[in-house]
């Protein structure tokens, strides 16, 4: 079984990866990230934040907006399928720290074109299914690294 593993890229550059067909699935969110005069755009696609926690989103909002995304942010840690199913029904992309992407989600999510994971690794995602749909997860490991360099060490 040849299962691609996600692609990595440092910081939040992952989601302006993620969102540009760089696999030919022709299930790219947008080809520019920025408009014409670097206006905000029209918001024309939705990412949700599955797994909220962090302060601010700001970063997320900088980078997707401008490319005609609306960030929202789950009203609780989605840490099941069903609500995960429930929360991002109608997402392109998700943005996921532990929970669980199953076949079952990926599946779920007709409008999905977006899998992009804080941290290190994509052990929770299932890169069969994804790969099978032509779904790119993306990994963004310096997240997890500047988290670690914030935190209080006893």
């Amino acid at each position: 079984m040849n299962i691609p593993s996600a692609k990595v890229i440092g910081d939040l550059s992952c989601l302006q990866y993620a969102m540009a067909d760089h696999n030919g699935s022709g299930r790219s969110i947008t080809g520019n990230f920025v408009g014409e005069q670097g206006e905000k755009a029209m918001a024309q696609y939705k990412i949700v934040v599955i797994n909220p926690g962090f302060e601010s989103y700001d970063i997320e909002r900088k980078i997707l907006e401008p490319a005609g995304a609306e960030v929202s942010i789950a009203a609780k840690d989605c840490d099941t399928e069903d609500l995960i199913i429930t929360t991002a029904r109608d997402a392109a992309g998700i943005l996921v720290r532990e929970g669980p992407v199953t076949g079952r989600v990926i599946e779920s999510l007709k409008q999905l074109k977006i899998i992009a994971r804080y941290g290190v690794g994509v052990d929770n995602v299932d890169l069969e299914t994804a790969r099978r749909l032509k779904i790119m997860p993306a990994s963004c490991p310096t997240t997890a690294m500047k988290m670690f360099q914030i935190m209080p060490w006893p």
